[in-house]
């Protein structure tokens, strides 16, 4: 195998092929996950700057999961949860590991939070 060769995007042809669908609006990409379906599977990252209220909400109306992050006090995770609930929307929460964490998950699943991402950079600390 030769490492120097370097090709671009114009050296690559993807050759169409035959199909019997007459519009993208035709096809199905929902994902079940459980009792839970996305019609349009995709998860925001639970991270501050990206997935607040709005675009979980936002996420929502599309068949997508908003995914709540976790770096505020428990009080001001709940009432993002709420606002999200309030609107309709179906909110991942996320949580870490240990004592605090843990009480801000059953927080948010007592006021009616079905889905939770774990959230941790490595799963060994």
């Amino acid at each position: 195998m030769n490492l120097e060769k370097k090709i671009t995007f114009n050296d690559v042809l993807i050759k169409p092929n035959f199909s019997t669908i007459d519009s993208r609006k035709d096809v199905d990409i929902s994902s079940a996950f459980g009792s839970f379906k996305l019609n349009f599977p995709v998860f925001s990252a639970n991270m501050d700057t990206v997935t607040n209220p709005e675009l979980a909400i936002a996420m929502h109306q599309y068949g997508a999961w908003g995914c709540l992050h976790r770096f505020s006090s428990i009080e001001k995770n709940l009432k993002a949860y709420e606002k999200v609930k309030k609107a309709g929307a179906d909110a991942v929460i996320s949580m870490g590991l240990g004592e605090y964490e843990f009480e801000r998950a059953l927080t948010l699943i007592k006021a009616g939070a079905k889905i939770i991402c774990i959230d941790v950079a490595h799963g060994a600390q």
